[in-house]
């Protein structure tokens, strides 16, 4: 985990160390979106949900306007546990949760140990990731650029 001294614009807390993962884990292949939270929570807290964020796939499901391929986005890390308590109050075999650091840093690199998971060149960021220069300051249907060498989406970018 963490990154080399080396790296451009690294931040002070990302010192490199070894970490062994002990068990096994899955994880959704991108963020979760505007209608999975929907149709878990029955709201949509999302700032961007409108006809003009989406005009491609605009939907209001019972009064609730959302863009059900972008993420959610606007919650906090309390709104995610009540999320996970309630697809575990569901019963369907999984016992969700949030995905540990390790595991998270270990699922966004794609088994590499370059700068991002497609090398160290920024250059090709604009072809695997959402940010501010290339989303006109909102998020971007899931899954939209290239996922890593796991298929995981969004790794570097969106929300």
């Amino acid at each position: 985990m963490g990154s080399p001294l080396s790296e451009k614009d690294r931040d002070d807390d990302e010192v490199l160390h070894q970490v062994t993962l002990t068990k096994d884990f899955e994880i959704q292949q991108g963020e979760v979106t505007q209608s999975q939270w929907l149709l878990v929570m029955g709201y949509n807290p999302s700032d961007f949900k409108s006809k003009e964020n989406c005009p491609e796939d605009y939907l209001e499901i019972n009064g609730a306007a959302l863009c059900p391929n972008h993420p959610v986005e606007t919650i906090s890390w309390n709104n995610a546990q009540e999320f996970i308590k309630k697809l575990n109050e569901g019963n369907d075999g999984y016992a969700y949760r949030l995905p540990t650091e390790a595991e998270l840093e270990y699922a966004a690199r794609g088994g590499t140990q370059t700068t991002y998971y497609f090398g160290d060149n920024s250059r090709y960021l604009r072809d695997y990731g959402w940010y501010q220069k290339n989303s006109d300051d909102q998020s971007r249907v899931v899954g939209s650029k290239k996922p890593n060498q796991y298929g995981l989406y969004d790794m570097h970018g969106n929300v």
